[in-house]
């Protein structure tokens, strides 16, 4: 189980890393527009950061599979793993007046109880579909989807019929 979190914790540091590393104040910039440029883009890194540490948005079920596909592979491969697995949630601290070269986080861990009885199966569909002569249909609420079927009707006229 420590192994499978620290790659865990590891990945979520990279995507936090890459939310907080971006410059939040510009000492020289005094104008009111760029003040409520930051103060905008802050308020909207918060809402982000804040739904993280709640982890039942809808784009965050990919965080959730994600460990648990680090506990199924550490089970295949016979480890004894927990169901519970934890996210560490680190938010910069931005009220602060300047970074003085660190910064300043604020830590959360959030214990995540997963099950890994969804793995199995959906292994064997994406091998079903890659084995397959032919492409799935399309879903049209799936941006990837839409997009391959754009692809797929560009390229239409230059396949062979059969």
């Amino acid at each position: 189980m420590a192994l499978g979190s620290l790659l865990l914790f590891l990945g979520l540091l990279i995507v936090v890393s890459l939310i907080v590393a971006k410059p939040l104040f510009d000492e020289k910039a005094s104008d009111l527009h760029h003040h409520d440029q930051v103060s905008r883009w802050l308020a909207e890194r918060e809402r982000i950061l804040d739904a993280l540490a709640e982890l039942d948005a809808d784009w965050q079920i990919g965080y959730k599979r994600q460990m648990e596909i680090y506990q199924w592979l550490f089970r295949k491969n016979g480890f004894q793993v927990s169901n519970v697995g934890y996210f560490v949630y680190v938010n910069a601290h931005t009220d602060r007046k300047a970074f003085d070269g660190k910064l300043e986080f604020d830590v959360k861990i959030i214990p995540y109880e997963g099950s890994d009885v969804w793995i199995e199966s959906a292994l064997l569909e994406a091998r079903k579909t890659l084995e397959a002569d032919t492409l799935p249909e399309a879903n049209m609420d799936c941006d990837f989807c839409l997009y391959r079927k754009s692809v797929q009707d560009a390229l239409a006229p230059f396949q062979k019929k059969e």
